[in-house]
């Protein structure tokens, strides 16, 4: 999230907007909010990131919403390389291609829809909702639908 974050913030167009951070962990959220106000902070660039575990506060009046997620963290990865290896497949890392990457993609995509991240703002709000997820070449293939757009 902070390289995506810096990524975008690195378009002079984009300093003067409104910035808010959701997780469902609220010290991952801290966490992630700290180094990126810290990167603001560093590069003089004039944001205050908010910070809340509360969707529908954080989604409010946004014009464009980018989602990323780990969804089953940590121990869901080394699930993702530990079984196919268990079969002998040997895959560098398991997120995007491969048993591991069939095995992410199973978890994410449901979890990815416009509906599953917040139902109540969708459709007619205006909101562009974009993606960003390892898995993505399944969760590409799952989200391109009239909903994956809204507004």
């Amino acid at each position: 999230a902070r390289t995506l974050f810096t990524d975008i913030l690195s378009v002079p167009e984009f300093h003067d907007i409104q910035v808010s951070f959701t997780d469902i962990n609220p010290d991952n959220l801290e966490k992630t909010r700290e180094l990126c106000q810290r990167d603001l902070n560093e590069n003089h660039i004039p944001i205050t990131i908010q910070a809340t575990t509360d969707r529908r506060e954080a989604f409010r009046n946004a014009r464009y919403i980018v989602n990323c997620v780990r969804i089953g963290g940590l121990e869901a990865f080394e699930t993702d390389i530990e079984i196919p290896l268990k079969y002998g497949v040997d895959q560098c890392v398991g997120d995007t291609l491969c048993v591991g990457g069939i095995m992410y993609g199973q978890r994410v995509i449901a979890q990815m829809s416009p509906t599953a991240i917040c139902p109540s703002m969708w459709p007619g709000t205006g909101s562009v909702l974009m993606r960003s997820s390892t898995g993505s070449t399944l969760e590409a293939g799952s989200t391109a639908r009239p909903e994956a757009t809204c507004g």
